[in-house]
């Protein structure tokens, strides 16, 4: 319940602190779409297709330690992915930038994708991937806390 509240905050004071008129400049597709997409493969790769699995470890009331283990090291996993797909934007919206070097019109889209994907990036890493994670370890500690006493 905490951390949708904390992720409904987050958004709520980038909006804020952006203002209602320009938060159409923070959405971008394909920016989404490089970090998102570059974490949720390499997740896939990494551990497998098991959705309803860490769904569950990270939402759920699970007390298995093997369970909160699994779910931190997916979340720590993630937002390197996360950050990487950050990184792969940047890099290829620099790529665009250069091609179109010529033309001053055609480098604004590059120069969006570059600051896009890692503004996306970070947000999501941080503030998302990592607030869940230290949820999962805060859960495993009260399980060491409730086993001694």
């Amino acid at each position: 319940m905490y951390t949708l509240f904390g992720f409904l905050l987050l958004v709520v004071l980038v909006v804020i602190g952006v203002g209602l008129d320009p938060v159409a400049y923070l959405i971008d597709p394909a920016s989404a779409l490089i970090v998102g997409g570059m974490m949720i493969t390499a997740c896939m790769a990494s551990f497998g297709p098991r959705r309803k699995r860490i769904l569950r470890i990270l939402f759920g009331k699970t007390t298995d330690r093997g369970d909160l283990l699994y779910g931190m090291a997916v979340c720590g996993r993630a937002r390197t992915y996360c950050i990487g797909g950050g990184v792969l934007g940047t890099l290829l919206g620099c790529m665009i930038m250069l091609r179109n070097m010529d033309d001053p019109a055609a480098i604004g889209p590059g120069m969006a994708l570059t600051l896009l994907t890692q503004i996306y990036a970070l947000m999501f890493g941080y503030g998302i991937l990592l607030p869940l994670s230290l949820s999962l370890r805060r859960r495993l500690d009260d399980l060491g806390d409730e086993a001694e006493a």
